[in-house]
């Protein structure tokens, strides 16, 4: 019984820390899209990069499709050492 408490106490630790994180990111897509002048109206993450303009997802990164309040949608992928914004034509 008690080592059944312990990995759902992981299991709970490991979704705080992965919906924290993604909250920082979404947040840091926030303050990119004011620096443009533009607003968010909606952020929706993508697991894999089908369907997406970019070729890959490496390793701890994630795919984001943001859609700006003027009817534009951006993609952003946010990586380890820097993020990548295309805008979907």
């Amino acid at each position: 019984m008690g080592k059944i408490v312990i990995i759902v106490l992981l299991l709970i630790v490991c979704v705080a820390i992965a919906v924290s994180r993604s909250d920082k990111e979404k947040e840091e897509i926030r303050e990119w899209a004011t620096t443009k002048g533009l607003s968010v109206s909606k952020i929706e993450i993508h697991y894999t990069a089908i369907g997406t303009p970019f070729y890959y997802v490496q390793k701890n990164c994630n795919i984001y499709e943001v859609d700006m309040s003027n009817g534009e949608k951006w993609w952003v992928r946010i990586g380890v050492f820097s993020n990548d914004y295309e805008k979907d034509i």
